[in-house]
């Protein structure tokens, strides 16, 4: 059976991918992850091909017919709020989460800022049958770090499930989607892929760009899974998370993801609901209230979505969808090129050409002769500093004279690139690390500039 394009590339990247359900990739390790219960089916996207094969029928879900309710929900750091915490701060941060959620009531959950699966199971078991069905693990490369991940979890069935990195490695948008196919019965399928997209930190641009490219990539994904489900039976879409961007923000005009989601036929359940009444993240200082937080669907007629606050459990607030299943025609009219039209006015992240090998931190001739390449640099840290207002951050290696190569880190990364390593730069002073980064050269110095964590390992 010939494979789609888009699942041939993603097959390349299942290292990067948590399946649930299936054997894990060496590659690929998964931690805090209890076994999964046989009941739940996986397969990695490049065999999902299965899904337009015959199946045995099996007993309808107990959801057909019936009226769900669908919550997307960005738990910050969640358990404990922040990238360090406390066990007593993570354990009342779970308390006050699972007593939420029992309030809520949600038959499909779809959240962020994950710890991991134990985090996820523990929040569900408030509810009877609400298990996860995937939890993605986009960051288990980095030591010790602290992963903000993405979750569907349902009191349906999964027909497959597992999560992917958008493509583009470092250069691309950061995490991923997690996707699950759920059995609403009646051999139809809801297909739901929870979401994250690029914060706000650094500069705007780039910021959308990823952002763009994110959609890009899960508008063609949705194409394929539609191509395969849709030969198994009706199917209906769910896209919801953290977008991280605004229709009504000024500051975020220019970009043109929410816009792509509505043009490719998605049903945006915020139409019509006055801003005040749909805030997502309250204001805070010098940022406004804004409307971050989006459920976006397809099949399932025009469901109008409400916010409710839940104060001190997160800086967001979920966003909630209910849909009576009965009337839902399962025919979504997806437009992929309509979708893509006004995404293609934003230029996707630049990718550098990868140079081969390893450079030596004190190696001047050879870096300057990379200047314009993504490269990998191994040195050993002779000290940290920072510019007097902290704007800057400045990582110096022995070997590496002032005015030779210096890896940088700018105020808006410093939280997450030094998330790993303690919070701090300086805990690297004296260890041998390797930064990977396109070589660039500011004035006369050559620099890579870090901002995520995925481009600073610390050698053993």
């Amino acid at each position: 059976m010939k494979m789609p394009a888009l699942l041939r590339c993603l097959a390349t990247i299942i290292a990067s991918t948590f399946l649930v359900g299936c054997e894990k990739k060496a590659t690929a390790p998964v931690s805090d992850s209890p076994a999964r219960p046989e009941s739940v089916k996986s397969e990695p996207p490049a065999l999902v091909q299965k899904a337009a094969e015959p199946r045995p029928q099996t007993a309808p879900a107990t959801a057909a017919g019936k009226k769900i309710r669908i919550v997307t929900w960005n738990l910050q750091w969640f358990p404990g709020h922040k990238p360090e915490t406390t066990a007593e701060i993570a354990a009342k941060h779970m308390a006050d989460a699972q007593k939420a959620v029992a309030e809520l009531k949600p038959d499909i959950l779809m959240l962020q800022e994950v710890r991991n699966w134990k985090s996820a199971a523990d929040l569900c078991s408030v509810i009877p049958g609400l298990r996860p069905h995937v939890v993605s693990a986009f960051d288990e490369s980095i030591p010790d770090a602290r992963p903000q991940n993405q979750v569907v979890a349902a009191n349906l069935e999964s027909d497959s499930a597992w999560s992917a990195k958008w493509v583009g490695g470092n250069y691309g948008p950061p995490r991923g989607y997690a996707f699950a196919a759920l059995d609403a019965g009646g051999g139809r399928f809801i297909l739901c892929w929870s979401l994250h997209l690029k914060s706000n930190r650094g500069e705007l641009d780039e910021n959308i760009s990823m952002r763009a490219e994110s959609t890009r990539q899960l508008i063609a994904h949705m194409q394929e899974m539609l191509a395969i489900y849709g030969k198994r039976g009706p199917c209906a879409i769910v896209v919801a998370g953290d977008m991280n961007t605004s229709s009504d923000d000024p500051k975020f005009a220019g970009d043109p993801t929410l816009q792509g989601f509505k043009d490719a036929g998605l049903w945006w359940t915020h139409s019509g609901v006055p801003f005040a009444s749909r805030t997502t993240i309250p204001g805070e200082g010098n940022y406004p209230d804004n409307c971050f937080d989006h459920i976006f669907t397809a099949g399932l007629g025009q469901p109008v979505a409400t916010v409710k606050a839940f104060p001190g459990i997160s800086d967001h607030n979920p966003v909630i969808v209910d849909i009576d299943l009965s009337k839902a025609d399962f025919r979504p009219a997806i437009d992929v090129a309509a979708g893509l039209k006004p995404l293609a006015k934003i230029a996707a992240p630049s990718v550098p050409v990868d140079l081969p090998g390893i450079i030596k931190a004190s190696d001047d001739a050879a870096i300057r002769a990379a200047i314009g390449k993504n490269v990998t640099i191994q040195g050993r840290v002779s000290n940290v500093g920072a510019t007097a207002t902290g704007s800057m951050n400045f990582i110096n290696f022995e070997g590496s004279a002032r005015g030779n190569f210096v890896c940088i880190v700018k105020k808006d990364h410093l939280t997450s690139v030094a998330e790993p390593h303690g919070g701090t730069l300086q805990t690297l002073v004296g260890k041998n690390i390797e930064v990977r980064g396109e070589l660039i050269l500011y004035k006369t110095t050559p620099e890579i500039e870090l901002r995520s964590p995925a481009g600073l390992r610390v050698l053993p």
